[in-house]
């Protein structure tokens, strides 16, 4: 009896469509929830956030007697 093709495999093509609905699912989810949402930045801010950070750097402390 010989094998089934692969293109011929119900559960090839099961999987197949699966895929697909899974695909066409995400994708309708990044268009409803995520495409037009933009986050308004300004450049200044932004470097003026980045520049009062703390830096890990601690200075040099007096050794405790």
């Amino acid at each position: 009896m010989p094998s089934p093709s692969p293109t011929r495999s119900p559960l090839l093509r099961h999987l197949a469509w699966v895929l697909v609905v899974k695909l066409i699912v995400i994708v309708a989810l990044y268009q409803v929830f995520f495409k037009d949402r933009a986050v308004d930045t300004n450049p200044a801010s932004v470097a003026q956030h980045l520049l009062d950070r703390p830096t890990a750097r601690t200075p040099p402390q007096e050794p405790r007697p």
